[in-house]
């Protein structure tokens, strides 16, 4: 069956014609046409009605190459391409569907908020500029079957940015505006059947109706989704809209169903399907005079659709004309009953979590061209992350979007396409502009009136960012008027100050409230939800904090989640010359159009479709299994289901209990009974192993929740929950305590001597080198000594006999360097998005050279070992730093970093602390006990799991951020292993649980402030050696916002005290 958008023809035809204005740079697309009139956004356009489907619908496909003429400017397009003479013969070619700038003509352009024109027009809706303004201009030749010949013949345009103006044979059938709905057109009376048929079109990069596409994403030029022509019988169905209820108890449904026909249509009959495919109603409905029909069904205890229970009815219509049944055609139905009550959303009665995400619909190949088995992928991807909530920005979607999200089982906020962003909020905004008033309900009705049979659809949105007044409160209006049954939600009429004047809207929906904002909103005991339409700015590196936002959806009834911004990377993927990939964003393409950069990749998920590490941070707080423990000993576990519909059953309960990151028991649970918002206790067989367990560090149980059975897309043993549960944590100061005062002690001592530059430490195959000039440890290096007896030495600090020259002696044979670069104190990261949003590479800049300056330095041999102290002050900042080194003869090295701050100093916040070393490059990959196995930071690490795990230092890097910056991390070690492939390298443990990332690149390399940054990772050349960070801490990452917000209080690093203590073994 085809898809398509039921259409009437209007009767009038307008065809306003241009004035003449002078060539140049000020000329604008005149008033008096219909590019340039805002109120004037079709012509012949077919009305808007529901989306059916149609049993065996004629078509003919407009897909393939097209012939096509592309012009700069807009004074330079052809005017008589619709003429059946015109000669194309030196035309270029261009797919449909298919856009201009990723087919050779012109670039992609990213701006945010702004116009793309800003750096040369100035703004004046509804004046377009014609500089610059692309347009395209096609013909093909088609074949119209011959018998569809008696038919109405309709042209249907999917997606067509930014306009459309359509000839058939040489004559002018219509103009359409609003480039994310359909352009449809009844063009029975220029075609001829049985011939092939000249049909001609020119697209305009911009136009009045542009004012209101001001969406932060590519913009881009041309058709997307599916173009078709379609031959439908004169007496058919116009459309038909059934609106499902349920009673007061949530048991019984009603259906009521309407819908218009055409002329010569007898009746109707209807039949509504049940999800196992059994007929459960039938009814015919008789045609009032004007073409109206009506009819109710109603069930007992029917099926019902929520995301969770996706249960899909169908209803089918059979017509009835003259000479019989003319045809039959079918629409969703999903019996639901969504309401706002006592300041919740319900969803048949229950007060259900939005765990939701915006998603653009943007294809990385195909930019507005999305396939159906990429929105599935993109469904699949969800359903796998826990996502059961999706708002459609800032546009309505292909059609088959919402198919898909009715059969497997999504939420909706259908948004209209309106974002007037670049004119403000103020009075310029388009909201109170008149001229814009019918653009603007004629979108929203067009948008309801053909997506309304949707049961996922549960809330319409009036648009995005595009200010406040009085075309909204029209829109809002008319909205609530025609479709009772659904909330309507528009962010920027919420009332700010006075929550409760807030009118126009009937969710509170705001974007990007920070966690305080969130709880005083709240703490009014408020009559509308809390809902936010864009939180959790998932841009490059980030999402730290978002685990808090979750804490606070949990805690406060009212608050029912939100929307991430958002769901996947707009990045175009671009191949190059050497085969490289290339992931742009603005700027990419040239240097002379306007850019926002890398503000349109805020996804957790990258444009490839592969997961950000941020994307399993989003996929385990959105879970809706939740294990805890209040006597994890004993093997009792809580599993709380926050399901509101569906219980347990379909889950299969894995656990270990693991002791020191070893499995030494583990099971299963098959029978899980836990209804829908319901906690039980389930007693795991551990405690007999968990008492055997007396000497582990840590004991820990995990838990993971797995499908028994396939369901809908996702596989039989998906899992979509698990948690940790600790049962002893490691103490990792008593555990550094007891291996110093093991392993440092006086018969440990290795030797030392010294000579005028460097100081020499020298143990059981290995030797160190501390700089007398700055004070740092530059060189480490095995020297294939087996033992310090083995060495030629009488007391005192001076240069054995056997080494002439400290500064030339290379190990032996069997030796080997471990630093390619000295170990220095580190307080800098290179910035992430959040970071570069926050200015910290400005404010926070002095912590890339806080002005370290050697005051002293000394060594000696003490009764624990050898004892290197340094002192440096650090001018920049006013505060002093103490280095403070032990090394015993079997190659540990015990350091404490103390900073200590200067008194009445106001100093921005460090960006970490830590230190920093470089290591020659067949180092390359790790091995560490911490949380894993994906990247992670103090304030993104719920979703890993303490364990232990290895890895290639050249995975550690994600290249999939677009931009270079800080990554790889890895929190909670209990030591961190640099080494070999056949082991040597270096062990870091620590006095508490700390951080640590080995990468192919430097801070320089990957830091936004650095004069050799690249913009793009596929840029970055991998260096020789392997750097090695490791932190006491490391500022967390932060989500509220990427353009000022910081990390909450406690993942921040101020200016004051801090001291690390951890040790350096060889290995």
């Amino acid at each position: 069956m085809r898809r398509f958008i039921l259409s009437a023809v209007l009767s009038a035809s307008v065809y306003l014609t241009a004035a003449a204005q002078p060539y140049g740079e000020n000329r604008t697309l005149p008033a008096d046409s219909v590019w340039g009139n805002p109120r004037v956004n079709e012509v012949n356009r077919a009305p808007m009605h529901a989306t059916l489907d149609i049993e065996n619908l004629p078509t003919v496909s407009l897909h393939g190459q097209w012939k096509f003429d592309w012009v700069e400017n807009a004074w330079d397009r052809p005017e008589d391409y619709y003429r059946t003479d015109y000669d194309d013969k030196d035309w270029g070619t261009i797919p449909v569907p298919g856009m201009w700038e990723l087919n050779g003509y012109g670039d992609p352009v990213y701006v945010n908020n702004c116009y793309v024109w800003r750096n040369f027009f100035e703004s004046r809706p509804p004046q377009i500029p014609e500089q610059q303004n692309h347009v395209g201009t096609y013909r093909r030749w088609i074949e119209i079957p011959a018998d569809w010949k008696g038919q109405d013949v309709f042209a249907h345009f999917g997606s067509v940015t930014s306009n459309i103006t359509l000839y058939v044979n040489g004559q002018y059938v219509g103009y359409s505006e609003d480039s994310k709905m359909e352009a449809v057109f009844d063009i029975t009376r220029y075609i001829k059947p049985g011939e092939k048929n000249l049909f001609a079109f020119q697209v305009f990069r911009w136009c009045d109706g542009t004012y209101l596409e001001d969406q932060d994403f590519w913009r881009l030029s041309g058709v997307a989704r599916e173009s078709y022509l379609y031959a439908r019988n004169p007496e058919r169905l116009l459309t038909i809209e059934a609106t499902p209820d349920l009673d007061g108890s949530y048991k019984n449904g009603t259906l009521s169903i309407k819908g218009q026909v055409t002329e010569g249509v007898q009746n109707v009959g209807l039949t509504l399907t049940s999800p196992e495919g059994r007929a459960v109603w039938t009814a015919v409905a008789n045609i009032s005079s004007d073409g109206a029909f009506k009819a109710t069904a109603s069930l007992r205890s029917p099926a019902k659709w929520t995301a969770e229970t996706p249960a899909l009815y169908r209803l089918d219509a059979v017509v009835t004309g003259s000479r019989g049944v003319t045809e039959k055609a079918s629409v969703n139905v999903g019996f639901r009953k969504v309401e706002i009550r006592d300041g919740q959303l319900l969803v048949n009665g229950q007060p259900i979590l939005i765990k939701g995400t915006n998603r653009h619909e943007m294809s990385p190949k195909g930019g507005y061209l999305v396939t159906e088995e990429e929105m599935i992928r993109d469904i699949q991807i969800m359903k796998s992350l826990n996502i059961n909530a999706v708002r459609t920005c800032h546009y309505p979607n292909d059609p088959r979007w919402y198919d898909l999200c009715d059969r497997y089982g999504l939420y909706v906020i259908d948004e209209a396409n309106i974002e007037s962003h670049g004119m403000g909020y103020g009075e310029k905004t388009l909201a109170k502009n008149p001229s814009y008033a019918q653009a603007h309900l004629e979108r929203n009705q067009r948008m309801v009136r053909r997506d309304f049979n949707h049961p996922s659809i549960i809330i319409w949105s009036l648009g995005n960012e595009a200010g406040f007044g009085d075309n909204f409160i029209a829109c809002y209006e008319w909205v609530k008027a025609y479709d009772p049954s659904r909330p309507v939600h528009y962010e920027q009429a919420i009332n700010r100050k006075d929550f409760e004047k807030t009118r126009y809207t009937d969710i509170y929906c705001p974007m990007y409230y920070n966690y305080d904002n969130c709880e005083k909103y709240l703490a009014t005991d408020p009559s509308k939800p809390l809902i936010q339409c864009e939180y959790a700015h998932s841009m490059g590196n980030s999402m730290g904090g978002f685990g808090e936002y979750m804490d606070l959806v949990r805690k406060y009834p009212k608050y029912q989640g939100g929307f991430i911004w958002d769901f996947v990377d707009q990045s175009i993927i671009r191949f190059e010359p050497d085969g490289r990939s290339t992931a742009t964003y603005g700027g990419s393409y040239n240097k002379y159009d306007a850019s926002d950069d890398n503000f349109n990749n805020n996804g957790f998920i990258a444009s490839d479709r592969t997961l950000h590490p941020t994307a399993y941070e989003v996929g385990h707080e959105y879970r809706s299994i939740l294990t805890t423990s209040e006597d994890p000993a004993s093997g009792r576990i809580q599993i709380y289901n926050e399901n509101f519909f569906t219980g347990l059953s379909g889950y299969l309960l894995s656990w270990e209990l693991m002791a020191d990151g070893r499995i030494v028991a583990s099971g299963v649970v098959d029978d899980l009974r836990v209804a829908p918002q319901a906690t039980e206790t389930v007693t795991l067989p551990v405690a007999e192993q968990i008492a055997a367990c007396g000497d582990a560090s840590d004991l820990m149980i995990n838990v993971r929740y797995s499908l028994k059975s396939a369901q809908g897309l996702l596989d039989a043993g998906t899992v979509l929950a698990y948690d940790q549960i600790a049962v002893r944590e490691y103490d990792a100061a008593a555990a550094y305590k007891e291996r110093i005062d093991r392993n440092f002690t006086k018969a440990a001592a290795p030797v030392l001597y010294e000579d005028a530059y460097l100081y020499y430490i020298e143990g059981n195959g290995w030797r160190a080198e501390f700089s007398k000039s700055d004070g740092w440890l530059e060189r480490l290096v095995t020297t294939g000594h087996q033992h310090a007896s083995d060495l030629t030495y009488t007391g005192g600090n001076f240069i054995p006999d056997y080494q002439p020259s400290a500064r030339t002696t290379q190990p032996s044979s069997t030796g080997v360097d471990l630093l390619s670069e000295p170990l220095r104190p580190n307080f800098y990261r290179a910035v992430t998005d959040n970071d570069d949003g926050a200015g910290l590479h400005y404010r926070s800049g002095v912590w890339r050279d806080p002005g370290l300056k050697l005051k002293e330095i000394k060594a000696s041999r003490t009764d624990r070992g050898v004892s290197v102290e340094a002192e440096y002050s650090m001018e920049k900042v006013g505060a002093v730093l103490k280095m403070s080194y032990l090394l015993n003869s079997e190659g540990e090295i015990a350091v404490t970093e103390h900073m200590i701050p200067g008194k009445d100093q106001e100093v921005n916040p460090l960006l970490r602390f830590g230190m920093t070393m470089a290591m020659p490059g067949r180092f390359d990959r790790v091995r560490y006990y911490g949380y894993g196995p994906h990247e992670n930071y103090a304030d993104r690490n719920r979703s890993a799991m303490i364990g232990l795990y290895s890895a290639d230092v050249e995975d550690l890097y994600q290249y999939d951020y677009v931009r270079p910056q800080e990554s790889g991390a890895r929190t909670g070690l209990r030591y961190w292993k640099v080494v070999d492939r056949i082991g040597r390298g270096l062990e870091i443990s620590a006095s508490v649980p700390f951080t640590a990332t080995s990468l192919n690149y430097s801070t320089e390399d990957l830091d936004l402030a650095s004069p050799t940054y690249v913009r793009h990772p596929s840029e970055l050349v991998p260096r020789e050696d392997t750097y090695v960070s490791f932190d006491l801490r490391q500022m967390g990452l932060g989500c509220v916002t990427s353009w000022g917000a910081l990390p909450l209080e406690q993942y921040m690093l101020p200016y004051g005290e801090y001291i690390f203590e951890f040790i350096i073994k060889i290995l």
